[in-house]
This record gives C-alpha cells, structure tokens and sequence, in this order.
C-alpha cells in the first residue's frame, strides 16, 4: 500500500503561490500582483511554458511512485479513471468532479473544489486579468503534472486547462490513440 503523506491545503496553497511568484518575480523587491502586472503576453507565455515544464518533471516522478502500488493497463479509459481517481487523490486528495469522455481520445476532467485560486496572498487586491495570469500559471503546472504522468504511463498527450465558475476547472485531455 501507497502511503501518503497528508500536507494540508493551506500548505499546498503557499507552496503554489511561492513556486509562481518564484518564476515570475524578476526584482526582490516587487510583489506578486506587481510582477504579474508587468508580464507582456510573450513573457507570460515562457513562464506558463517554465511552469509546464516543472509540472512534467514532478508529474513524471509521482507516477513511478503511485504505479509500484498498481496494476494498470495501457488502456485509454482505464487510464483516464486512474489518473481521475489514483493521481488527483495523491494531489489533491480527492477524487476528480467529474469526466467526460468521446470517442477520439479527448477527455474533459472537470474539477470543482480547486482551491488554489481561493485566499491568494497577494496582498494586495487583484483585478480579472491578473487573476488570470495567477490562474494560467497555476494551471499550467498541472497541465505539466498531468502530461507528465501519461509520459510516464507511455501516453502521448495533449492537455489544456481553463478557469470555470466559482473556482472550478476544466482540464481537456487528448490522448494519441494506438
């Protein structure tokens, strides 16, 4: 049995925002908000791409950790379930809201308590478009983390995340069939 450690959310939540205000925070002395104030569309696009990038070298490593404990098949929809169940319990320690699927490979996991968008510790008061910068960035490691783990599991994948109402998102998942 996988034992898993239990970091509380507020935790993860700090962690986050220290990961994204480290690749975003060019001058010591700016805070967050101003950074990400001063992101052109270009410089957003490399630190989303940065953050991508971690999240597939940390999405690569959990999955070798989870899968020792797992029998698993390369099966497209039993992938699916595995990640939606096994790899968002170990992130996030739930299960996923829910998960769409179509014949084509494309899945959409829709997640409705993600809570690293609530309470930023900005301290400052942040406007929609730079809360949407917060919000790619964020997303942009999990994107990481998720693509990671299909590399892992020996999928090929594409996954794009958006921000839904009231804190919940929506991960588009297309997984290269055969």
């Amino acid at each position: 049995m996988l034992t898993q450690i239990v970091i509380p959310d507020i935790t993860y939540n700090l962690l986050i925002n220290e990961i994204i205000k480290y690749s975003v925070c060019t001058d010591p002395n700016l805070s967050l908000l101003e950074s990400l104030k001063n992101l052109t569309k270009e410089d957003l696009q490399d630190k989303r791409q940065a953050m991508k990038e971690m999240g597939i070298s940390v999405g690569e490593r959990i999955i070798g950790f989870i899968v020792k404990e797992h029998v698993w098949t390369k099966e497209p929809n039993s992938l699916m379930r595995f990640i939606c169940k096994e790899l968002w319990m170990y992130l996030f320690g739930r299960y996923i809201g829910r998960l769409q699927a179509n014949n084509k490979g494309v899945y959409i996991m829709y997640d409705y308590k993600f809570h690293w968008f609530q309470g930023l510790d900005l301290s400052e008061s942040i406007d929609r478009e730079n809360f949407e910068k917060f919000c790619s960035l964020a997303l942009s490691w999990v994107c990481g983390v998720l693509k990671g783990a299909f590399k892992g599991l020996g999928k090929e994948s594409s996954i794009e995340a958006g921000v839904e109402e009231n804190n919940s998102c929506r991960f588009t998942i297309t997984l290269k069939l055969g």
